[in-house]
């Protein structure tokens, strides 16, 4: 998203949104960097998995029983498609190495 030239405060809306941790670590922040996404956006991302953290230790599982299901871009040949429902967590363990961020394209 940030490589496509999504505005920043798009970004951040976005992360927010997100009920989904992005697990970053330093090879993928130093490579987030290196795309040009904001440090303000990498910094939402590291707070956001704070708080998505902190509502799986107080017994939430992270989401609320009726809030909207949040899905991720998966890699296709062909580009980007959403997870199915129960995918996310599979897909996105196993392309980590090819999709370390939702902000990526």
């Amino acid at each position: 998203m940030a490589a496509a030239g999504i505005k920043e405060t798009v970004l951040l809306a976005y992360v927010d949104r997100s009920e989904s941790s992005f697990d970053l670590e330093a090879d993928e922040i130093i490579h987030l960097n290196d795309l040009g996404v904001p440090a303000s956006v990498v910094s939402a991302m590291l707070k956001r998995d704070t708080v998505l953290r902190n509502l799986e230790g107080a017994g939430t599982g992270g989401l609320s029983a009726t809030g909207p299901v949040t899905t991720i871009p998966v890699a296709t040949p062909s580009g980007y498609r959403e997870a199915k429902a129960g995918e996310a967590d599979s897909v996105r363990n196993a392309n980590r190495k090819s999709i370390r961020s939702p902000l990526r394209s």
